[in-house]
């Protein structure tokens, strides 16, 4: 992670507990991630969020998206929410996510960040 990171990254993976997790986020300016438990603290401790979603449906931010008004989210476009490749999927991700591109998180994230 540092590595693809850069300077000023902390790793903290296994170093934090649940509660040192929870008063890190709240620090953070904006917080992006996939669906997950972190996604979903950092919410909750009232950071703002990009959430990245696939369309199908028991895996969309329709069903599992952050509860707070600070948030964009980021799902592929023109995917049926039915998707039988992505619900036959032995693997961790849907190759539709790959459409989701960087530069459109990029500028989603410096328009937030710019806002304020």
């Amino acid at each position: 992670m540092r590595d693809l990171s850069g300077d000023g990254t902390i790793v903290v993976i296994d170093r934090l507990n649940l509660r040192e997790y929870a008063a890190l986020a709240k620090l953070a300016s904006l917080f992006v991630a996939n669906s997950t438990g972190p996604l979903h603290i950092a919410a909750g401790v009232g950071t703002p969020v990009i959430g990245l979603y696939p369309q199908i449906a028991p895996l969309s931010a329709t069903r599992w998206g952050p509860y707070t008004q600070k948030k964009k989210i980021f799902s592929p476009v023109g995917m049926p929410a039915d998707c039988t490749k992505c619900l036959a999927s032995k693997v961790d991700a849907c190759e539709c996510m790959d459409s989701i591109s960087v530069e459109q998180v990029f500028e989603a994230a410096r328009a937030y960040l710019n806002s304020d």
